[in-house]
């Protein structure tokens, strides 16, 4: 008997094996009956659509309702089911059968219990209609950083809130992005060209279209005269890509147009306390700072106490030193630079001297504002304009002549007109007006109160023309060029020093050049191939012809400045020279007493050009 009762046990034991093998349920309490084996399963719904929100809401979901059947159709109650994602990034599903949106796309989720399975298709879509990023197109140099947003709409154009965005670059080896929030990005630049930052959120994608150009000094400009590097009194300014502005050196004045980050000694400024003689600081900055940041500018002069620029729009800014008026607002007090010049007029160029300063508008009409001590406005009379007031060249009748070219410095100005011809006006005392004709006479000697005619050649027409501090110079359209007024170094270029006077005299050496450019006791130029050329005075290094010792501290005639360079822009200051070469790169040499030479160094001089630190 007891061996019977142990047979049937175990034949029932091996009849439930059998049974359950290959018809596995997935609950505990699952029955799988090859008695009454699952036919199939019935699912609802058979497919469904849901929205895809961030964050997500209740009604993100669907619950999956499952019902076995036997091969009679009836009901399995006794049963469990399992339940299985085609994709979770799109859907995930709980061992309940809740399914969950997690991204928009179509998939499956699979219903199974005693190897039957049954599918439901789910389509996930989003409510966010459509994206856009903030800025959809800019510009940039290489190194800029730009804060992107994001902004979710839905079908009917409205904003959305709480969409988290995920960012890519189309090139990261122009830019890079990474996310600062759910909705915004910080794209980081690194070299020059073309790249879209996308974003999407919630299936939806917008782009920004960047452009990065080379961080480089730009050598262009508006007019023949006007200029994108330019050397001061102890300050050079300059223009780098999407016309960003930049001065460095001496800062005492507000020169700069910014705040100096630095302070800068020299010997023989000194301030006295108690019985010591003590070295005075003035603010100075070693390297690029820049200036109007909200400005594109197309040119900038730099002066002895100022600086002013031609925005891309036309308009003028001046910043710096306004005791005469030289900055053009209508007053005599500073403020927050940079100024707009008080004029609805649009500019070209602009040429800053000692104390006033000079602009040709868009038509050629040459205007003047500042100090007028010495007749430097050109408008026949001795009298400070705080305002831009018109040159008048003739007189007698008031027409108006067009100039193409304008030049101040420190007592006098000169400009080429349309047409070639040179005028020149202010102090005569050295004849760097180049006319014997001055009947006027002002402090510190004969001057011409009105733009007086250069006496040029016969036949000599010219296409630029630079002011110095006592001479002036020019280039013929034939690539001659001429100087004329104080020779004391040689800075006329003739060959000889000690003799010069109101006679243009042609320059030594049978050079063409395309551009000249004036300073204080020695003149610099440039041929059509970018060779530098400089003459006259080099106690401050400023011919660029490395050190020098006991008598050799001048040259009469052009000479090559030294480091192999190829410019396409030069500009004389006071004591140094400052250029752009066709590569993009700013060098400077001479002074550098207060940094305006711009290579992170102070009071060491350099007879050989230096590359101006990069602006940032």
């Amino acid at each position: 008997m007891m061996r019977r009762s142990l047979l049937v046990l175990g034949l029932t034991g091996l009849s439930t094996a059998i049974a359950c093998s290959g018809d596995t349920a997935t609950g505990v309490a699952g029955v799988c009956d090859v008695s009454d084996p699952v036919s199939s399963i019935i699912v609802s719904p058979v497919s469904t659509v849901l929205q895809f929100r961030s964050p997500p809401r209740q009604s993100d979901s669907v619950q999956i309702a499952e019902t076995a059947l036997n091969r009679l159709g009836a009901a399995r109650t006794d049963v469990s089911f399992k339940f299985g994602s085609g994709d979770t990034s799109v859907v995930v599903v709980t061992d309940s059968g809740l399914v969950r949106a997690r991204g928009v796309g179509t998939t499956t989720v699979s219903v199974s219990t005693c190897d039957k399975t049954s599918k439901v298709t789910v389509t996930v879509v989003s409510d966010v209609g459509s994206a856009v990023v903030t800025p959809a197109l800019d510009s940039l140099v290489a190194g800029d950083s730009l804060l992107l947003s994001a902004l979710a709409l839905n079908g009917s154009g409205s904003p959305l809130s709480g969409v988290v965005f995920s960012w890519s670059s189309s090139a990261t080896q122009i830019a890079t992005v990474a996310p600062t929030g759910d909705s915004t990005a910080t794209a980081h630049t690194s070299s020059t060209g073309n790249v879209t930052i996308e974003a999407t959120g919630q299936g939806a994608s917008a782009g920004a279209q960047l452009v990065v150009l080379p961080r480089v000094f730009l050598a262009g400009a508006g007019s023949p005269g006007g200029t994108t590097i330019a050397a001061g009194l102890e300050l050079t300014c300059g223009v780098i890509s999407l016309g960003r502005g930049y001065c460095w050196g001496i800062d005492d004045l507000g020169q700069l147009g910014a705040v100096a980050d630095s302070l800068c000694l020299e010997s023989g400024n000194t301030v006295q306390k108690d019985t010591t003689a003590l070295k005075k600081p003035r603010p100075c900055s070693l390297d690029p700072l820049r200036f109007g940041p909200d400005i594109s500018f197309a040119v900038v002069s730099a002066g002895d106490s100022s600086a002013c620029g031609v925005a891309t729009d036309g308009r003028a800014y001046c910043w710096g030193s306004n005791n005469e008026g030289q900055l053009g607002n209508g007053e005599i007090s500073t403020g927050s630079p940079p100024h707009l010049v008080t004029s609805a007029l649009r500019f070209s160029t602009v040429s800053v001297g000692g104390f006033h300063a000079c602009g040709l508008t868009t038509d050629g009409t040459a205007y003047c504002w500042g100090q007028d001590t010495f007749g430097e406005l050109g408008d026949g009379r001795v009298e400070n304009s705080t305002t831009p007031i018109p040159v008048v060249v003739d007189q007698a009748g008031g027409v108006p002549v067009s100039f193409a070219v304008i030049s101040a410095d420190s007592t006098h100005t000169c400009g080429v007109t349309t047409a070639g011809v040179a005028y020149c006006w202010g102090l005569n005392s050295r004849g760097q007006l180049g006319s014997p004709a001055a009947p006027e006479s002002c402090p510190g000697g004969a001057c011409s109160t009105a733009p007086a005619q250069v006496n040029a050649p016969a036949g000599v027409r010219f296409t630029t023309i630079s002011a110095g501090a006592d001479h002036s110079c020019a280039v013929a359209t034939t690539g001659a060029a001429y100087c004329w007024g104080a020779n004391d170094f040689g800075q006329l270029g003739t060959g000889t020093t000690g003799v010069g006077g109101a006679t243009p005299l042609p320059v030594s050496g049978g050079l063409t050049f395309s551009q000249i450019t004036a300073g204080s006791g020695f003149t610099c130029a440039l041929t059509p191939s970018g060779i530098a050329y400089c003459w006259g005075n080099n106690f401050n290094l400023t011919l660029g012809i490395g050190p020098f010792s006991g008598s050799d501290s001048q040259r009469s005639s052009p000479t090559p400045v030294l480091g192999g360079l190829s410019f396409a822009r030069l500009s004389a200051g006071n004591s140094h020279v400052c250029g752009v070469t066709t590569a993009g790169a700013a060098y400077c040499w001479g002074s550098n007493l207060y940094g305006a030479l711009g290579n992170t160094l102070q009071a060491a001089f350099r007879g050989l050009p230096q590359q101006v630190a990069t602006p940032h």
